[in-house]
Protein backbone atom coordinates (compact mmCIF):
# COMPACT_ATOMS: atom_id res chain seq x y z
CA UNK A 1 0.00 0.00 0.00
CA UNK A 2 1.24 3.27 -0.79
CA UNK A 3 0.83 6.14 0.89
CA UNK A 4 1.67 10.32 0.75
CA UNK A 5 -0.04 13.04 2.96
CA UNK A 6 1.33 16.38 3.62
CA UNK A 7 0.24 18.06 7.22
CA UNK A 8 0.18 17.47 10.74
CA UNK A 9 2.60 14.50 11.72
CA UNK A 10 0.84 13.75 14.70
CA UNK A 11 -2.68 14.03 12.83
CA UNK A 12 -1.47 11.65 10.22
CA UNK A 13 0.32 9.11 12.67
CA UNK A 14 -3.10 9.00 14.19
CA UNK A 15 -5.10 8.37 10.68
CA UNK A 16 -2.66 5.85 9.82
CA UNK A 17 -2.93 3.89 13.60
CA UNK A 18 -6.67 3.67 12.82
CA UNK A 19 -6.55 2.75 9.03
CA UNK A 20 -4.12 -0.15 10.91
CA UNK A 21 -6.15 -1.11 13.55
CA UNK A 22 -6.61 -4.61 13.29
CA UNK A 23 -9.45 -5.17 15.66
CA UNK A 24 -12.07 -3.01 13.73
CA UNK A 25 -14.39 -5.13 11.38
CA UNK A 26 -13.86 -3.62 7.85
CA UNK A 27 -16.91 -1.34 7.55
CA UNK A 28 -17.66 -0.71 3.81
CA UNK A 29 -17.16 -4.55 2.90
CA UNK A 30 -21.27 -4.75 1.83
CA UNK A 31 -20.81 -1.44 0.07
CA UNK A 32 -18.11 -2.10 -1.97
CA UNK A 33 -19.44 -5.07 -3.01
CA UNK A 34 -22.33 -3.58 -4.01
CA UNK A 35 -21.29 -0.85 -5.93
CA UNK A 36 -18.20 -2.88 -7.87
CA UNK A 37 -21.05 -5.77 -8.15
CA UNK A 38 -18.29 -8.44 -6.89
CA UNK A 39 -18.04 -10.23 -4.25
CA UNK A 40 -14.52 -9.37 -2.07
CA UNK A 41 -12.35 -10.91 0.69
CA UNK A 42 -10.96 -9.81 4.24
CA UNK A 43 -7.66 -10.14 5.57
CA UNK A 44 -5.96 -8.15 8.20
CA UNK A 45 -8.08 -4.59 7.68
CA UNK A 46 -7.41 -4.87 3.47
CA UNK A 47 -10.33 -5.63 1.65
CA UNK A 48 -9.73 -7.25 -1.20
CA UNK A 49 -11.62 -7.93 -4.82
CA UNK A 50 -9.91 -9.53 -8.06
CA UNK A 51 -11.35 -9.76 -11.60
CA UNK A 52 -9.69 -12.34 -13.69
CA UNK A 53 -9.65 -12.09 -17.40
CA UNK A 54 -11.85 -14.00 -19.42
CA UNK A 55 -9.59 -15.28 -22.21
CA UNK A 56 -6.16 -17.67 -21.63
CA UNK A 57 -2.90 -15.47 -21.19
CA UNK A 58 -0.45 -16.96 -22.40
CA UNK A 59 3.29 -15.56 -22.61
CA UNK A 60 5.55 -17.86 -25.29
CA UNK A 61 3.38 -20.92 -24.79
CA UNK A 62 3.33 -20.57 -21.71
CA UNK A 63 -0.25 -20.26 -19.63
CA UNK A 64 -0.11 -16.94 -17.23
CA UNK A 65 -2.84 -18.17 -14.54
CA UNK A 66 -4.67 -15.02 -12.97
CA UNK A 67 -2.56 -15.74 -9.94
CA UNK A 68 0.80 -14.39 -11.25
CA UNK A 69 -0.95 -11.25 -11.93
CA UNK A 70 -3.42 -11.44 -14.87
CA UNK A 71 -5.99 -10.76 -13.16
CA UNK A 72 -7.29 -7.04 -12.42
CA UNK A 73 -6.66 -6.57 -7.89
CA UNK A 74 -8.19 -3.78 -6.23
CA UNK A 75 -7.22 -3.38 -2.49
CA UNK A 76 -9.06 -1.43 -0.34
CA UNK A 77 -8.10 -0.12 3.79
CA UNK A 78 -10.08 2.18 6.06
CA UNK A 79 -8.53 5.70 6.13
CA UNK A 80 -10.08 7.59 8.69
CA UNK A 81 -14.20 7.93 9.73
CA UNK A 82 -15.96 7.45 6.24
CA UNK A 83 -13.29 7.36 3.97
CA UNK A 84 -11.28 4.48 2.53
CA UNK A 85 -8.15 4.19 0.46
CA UNK A 86 -7.46 1.66 -2.24
CA UNK A 87 -4.72 0.66 -4.75
CA UNK A 88 -4.41 -1.75 -6.85
CA UNK A 89 -3.62 -2.85 -10.92
CA UNK A 90 -6.26 -2.96 -13.70
CA UNK A 91 -5.01 -5.76 -16.43
CA UNK A 92 -6.01 -4.24 -19.69
CA UNK A 93 -6.26 -5.10 -23.62
CA UNK A 94 -4.91 -2.42 -26.35
CA UNK A 95 -8.45 -1.94 -26.79
CA UNK A 96 -9.39 -0.83 -23.45
CA UNK A 97 -6.29 1.86 -23.26
CA UNK A 98 -4.15 3.88 -25.13
CA UNK A 99 -1.25 1.47 -26.02
CA UNK A 100 2.04 2.33 -23.47
CA UNK A 101 3.93 -0.32 -22.87
CA UNK A 102 4.66 -3.92 -24.98
CA UNK A 103 4.95 -7.09 -23.03
CA UNK A 104 4.93 -9.71 -25.19
CA UNK A 105 2.15 -11.24 -23.86
CA UNK A 106 -1.09 -13.20 -25.86
CA UNK A 107 -3.31 -11.04 -25.63
CA UNK A 108 -0.92 -8.26 -25.01
CA UNK A 109 -1.64 -6.71 -21.67
CA UNK A 110 -1.34 -3.20 -20.29
CA UNK A 111 -1.33 -2.83 -16.75
CA UNK A 112 -2.55 0.12 -15.00
CA UNK A 113 -1.56 1.30 -11.48
CA UNK A 114 -4.10 3.57 -9.44
CA UNK A 115 -4.47 4.99 -5.83
CA UNK A 116 -7.18 6.58 -4.37
CA UNK A 117 -8.29 8.01 -0.99
CA UNK A 118 -11.41 9.87 -0.37
CA UNK A 119 -14.78 8.96 0.61
CA UNK A 120 -16.19 5.36 -0.53
CA UNK A 121 -19.19 7.43 -2.65
CA UNK A 122 -16.93 9.72 -4.85
CA UNK A 123 -14.04 6.54 -4.68
CA UNK A 124 -16.78 3.12 -5.93
CA UNK A 125 -18.43 5.12 -8.66
CA UNK A 126 -15.04 5.71 -10.57
CA UNK A 127 -14.00 2.42 -9.78
CA UNK A 128 -17.44 0.77 -11.00
CA UNK A 129 -16.84 2.78 -14.05
CA UNK A 130 -13.83 0.94 -14.92
CA UNK A 131 -14.71 -2.46 -13.97
CA UNK A 132 -18.10 -2.10 -15.98
CA UNK A 133 -15.42 -0.97 -19.04
CA UNK A 134 -13.85 -4.27 -18.88
CA UNK A 135 -16.49 -6.39 -18.85
CA UNK A 136 -18.40 -4.49 -22.06
CA UNK A 137 -15.07 -4.89 -23.71
CA UNK A 138 -13.70 -8.48 -22.84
Amino acid sequence: MHYMKLGNAIAISEELREAAAASLPFPFAAQIDTALNLKGMSHDQIYSVSIARQETTTDRGVVLPPAMGMATSINFQRAGQNRIATTGDFVLTASQVQPVARVGATPMLYFMHFWAAAPSDNVLPGLRAAIDVLRATQ
